[in-house]
């Protein structure tokens, strides 16, 4: 199939003012699904409430580069800000600022020496990439499944043969599909995406020999005489 694109939309708000102006009293950049947000101020450097190594953490409100760069890798490619991790006995995520330091863009505790990525966040950057082609593959797969259900359960659609080689693609398919994942667990991404994509042709084909059949079939009505009801 065509290849997908996205565009997130980045809002930013630039203030003349020197007072100070976070979101949720933290944060430069806000990701949502579908958007960034961002504000900036003309304010010297302003303390959070967040402390490392027994000094309070300072934000600088006029420079954007590392709050917008984290905005959007969360907001396009998933990535999650370092200070959060999953909390098994919670069930969901925690805020955790342990590894919150260093080569990222997230969170005032970061290095201040500019916008970089560490090595988790580059890969994941990669690896959502993966798993974004599998799902929709998964996805679009269930929807042509769905509709072989409403062709005469699915029965008698195809000949033979072509029964033979679409059961082939659903198998290729299925085949890609592992490989793909298997790939991008061994950060093999150039590889992975290749069978992501391939995984595509083959549903492409499967639905386009399906699209082919509905349109050979025939609606038929057939009429019949109930048997004799014996009277006693």
């Amino acid at each position: 199939g065509a290849r997908r694109s996205r565009s997130v939309p980045v809002f930013l708000f630039d203030l003349v003012r020197t007072e100070p102006l976070l979101l949720d009293r933290r944060h430069q950049a806000v990701a949502f699904p579908d958007m960034v947000l961002a504000v900036r101020t003309r304010s010297p450097a302003t303390a959070v409430d967040l402390q490392c190594d027994g000094k309070v953490a300072l934000t600088e409100p006029a420079e954007l580069h590392r709050p917008l760069l984290a905005g959007v890798l969360q907001s396009g490619w998933g990535v999650a800000p370092s200070h959060l991790a999953w909390g098994e006995p919670q069930n969901r995520s925690v805020a955790d600022y342990t590894f919150a330091v260093g080569n990222t863009p997230f969170g005032p505790l970061a290095a201040a020496a500019g916008p970089a990525l560490s090595f988790p966040q580059a890969d994941a950057v990669k690896r959502h990439v993966i798993l974004s082609q599998v799902n929709a593959t998964i996805h679009d797969a269930a929807a042509v499944l769905r509709a072989v259900q409403t062709i005469a359960d699915g029965e008698g659609v195809l000949s033979p043969e072509d029964l033979d080689e679409y059961s082939g693609r659903w198998a290729s398919l299925l085949f890609k599909q592992e490989r793909a994942l298997a790939a991008a667990a061994m950060h093999d991404y150039s590889k992975a995406l290749h069978f992501a994509r391939s995984a595509r042709h083959d549903l492409a084909a499967a639905r386009a020999m399906l699209s082919s059949a509905a349109r050979q079939l025939d609606a038929r009505l057939e009429c019949f005489e109930d048997a004799p009801v014996a009277m006693g």
